[in-house]
């Protein structure tokens, strides 16, 4: 039986489909077959970091990444990288300004939304089932296909529950 931890926790479906009605998405970039949010996915077998994400989506797509938890940096390099070629990111993070990829992400990304009233609750792939104990905010990182950016990304505050709502983020 394989092994379920932080890095394997699936993003709840109604957040995803609210950031997939903002920004459509082709490719799961950190998925496995019980997590993977959309019909193409990149597992952990076939090292997402190193595939080029334009191999999966065309040129001015979106991909989602949702990325190991205790290791974030890398992912927020490749989603600049990829960005070169055009391609788009949606990232969902734990909110650590303390962090360096952190700041790799402020100096790079398009827009920063931080999610507020409350933690997002994480679902385990084998049960389906939340997962309590989220001791952290969270943070979505988005990357344009072609960046927007003038000095800084579009920094919002988007409330949680209308990121599980499925339908339209409502921005504070």
């Amino acid at each position: 039986m394989a092994k379920f931890d932080k890095n394997t926790w699936q993003t709840p479906l109604q957040i995803f489909q609210t950031l997939n009605n903002v920004y459509p998405m082709t490719v799961d970039t950190a998925a496995s077959e019980l997590n993977a949010l959309l019909p193409v996915f990149i597992t952990r077998e076939m090292d997402s970091l190193a595939l080029p994400w334009r191999m999966f989506t065309p040129a001015g797509s979106y991909v989602w990444n949702n990325p190991p938890y205790n290791n974030i940096s890398p992912w927020v390099y490749k989603a600049a990288k990829e960005q070169r070629s055009h391609v788009g990111t949606v990232q969902l993070v734990f909110n650590d300004p303390s962090a360096s990829w952190y700041i790799a992400a402020y100096q790079s990304c398009c827009e920063m939304w931080h999610v507020v009233g409350g933690r997002v609750s994480f679902i385990n792939p084998a049960t389906g089932k939340r997962v309590s104990g989220n001791n952290r905010g969270s943070l979505i990182f988005i990357w344009h296909p072609i960046s927007t950016r003038q000095d800084a990304p579009l920094i919002r505050h988007v409330t949680r529950d209308s990121l599980m709502s499925a339908n339209k983020p409502v921005f504070l």
